[in-house]
């Protein structure tokens, strides 16, 4: 079988708003200043932010998993002038909770899921409307659906498409749709081995063809990268091994000659994980191990830009032990971008955006000078 070359689905209008500010058209640009833009408070902010987005206008919208006034989340909004606004906050019942995920459409609709709550406590897909109306969308029920859903994609017929980490007829997660007639089906239910468990973030190319990870399981119980066709037909691509190529993948990018570039968040042979590339004839290779003490462990957020550099963040280690921003170029050079600090900086860095200018910018779950994340530029 041979690999698809992706064109990323088209999104209502996040295609305009993400991926041309936070794809891999251009270079991105090597400012050296970096700048907290906002720390959160726990209340009414919400804390461990996450899942930012950046519109046309450079306004950043973004979920925290916990915090608020409820303590279930929130959905805020950071204007590019620093104004900070919550949109939203979660009750648990029925809307849900650790929201993450989101989407965006041309009228300013946000989308999400999240991984917990709603009615059965299994979590939820939703749209959070500009003037502030909240809709629950579907909410998962575990045995049949899944549970803890993840990878929300938005189709430009308002079609929803996503990932469920666990739950599941065989309980090892699955990958589902809910049309924009509200109809629920599921796609592919895993089975641990030789598919893998714990699906993470769902990539879908032109001819309707889903490529994903699995954090765990498969053969080897370090994940997998599969494939389902728009057929329903199931692949496995590459089962990781922990110490060679890495464990817990995710990170997932597939360029135009259908190379996939992903990173390993533990494993690899100094044990604190990869980068790695599979190509179309299923060669694989890693690209760089870290070692923790200088670089980082557990990387995240992957992007990839024109010239084939690679930019990332590592949620802990570094010379300070709370993470980094590094660049991998296609020659093998690893660089150290920025070394968090915890306060003001942040711990805990997650995946990657940029902006208009090319700027990178992210969230830290932690610290920061209030202790519960930062959304931060580089």
């Amino acid at each position: 079988m041979k690999f698809k070359p992706l064109q990323t689905i088209i999104f209502s209008s996040v295609l305009a708003i993400t991926l041309g500010l936070a794809g891999i058209a251009v270079p991105f640009a090597q400012s050296q200043t970096f700048a907290v833009l906002h720390t959160f408070n726990y209340s009414p902010d919400g804390s461990d932010p996450s899942g930012l987005l950046i519109d046309s206008s450079g306004n950043f919208y973004g979920t925290t998993s916990g915090g608020g006034t409820l303590g279930y989340g929130t959905v805020w909004k950071l204007t590019a002038s620093g104004t900070f606004t919550v949109l939203h906050t979660f009750n648990y019942s029925p809307e849900g909770s650790v929201p993450k995920g989101l989407n965006i459409d041309s009228s300013g609709n946000l989308y999400g899921i999240a991984a917990g709550g709603g009615t059965l406590g299994y979590g939820t897909v939703w749209k959070l409307t500009p003037s502030g109306t909240f809709t629950v969308l579907h909410t998962f029920s575990y045995s049949s659906e899944g549970s803890d859903p993840n990878g929300l994609l938005r189709d430009s017929s308002g079609n929803f498409f996503g990932t469920a980490a666990g739950g599941g007829s065989l309980g090892y997660g699955t990958v589902w749709e809910l049309a924009s007639t509200g109809i629920f089906t599921v796609l592919h239910t895993f089975n641990y081995s030789p598919e893998g468990s714990v699906p993470g973030s769902l990539h879908r190319d032109a001819s309707g063809n889903f490529f994903g990870t699995a954090t765990g399981g498969g053969t080897l119980g370090y994940g997998t990268l599969w494939e389902l066709t728009a057929t329903g037909t199931f692949s496995v691509l590459h089962t990781f091994s922990y110490s060679s190529d890495g464990s817990v993948p995710g990170g997932l990018n597939i360029d135009s000659a259908g190379n996939f570039y992903g990173i390993a968040a533990g494993g690899g042979s100094l044990g604190y994980g990869t980068v790695w590339k599979l190509t179309p004839s299923r060669i694989f290779t890693v690209l760089h191990t870290f070692n923790y003490s200088s670089e980082g462990s557990d990387p995240n957020g992957l992007l990839l830009d024109s010239l084939g550099n690679f930019f990332g963040t590592a949620a802990g280690g570094g010379s300070l032990g709370y993470g980094t921003v590094w660049e991998l170029t296609p020659s093998g050079t690893f660089t150290v971008l920025h070394t968090f600090n915890y306060s003001p900086d942040g711990s805990v860095p997650g995946s990657l955006h940029r902006d208009s200018l090319g700027n990178l910018i992210g969230t830290a779950a932690g610290g920061g000078t209030l202790t519960y994340g930062a959304v931060w530029k580089r």
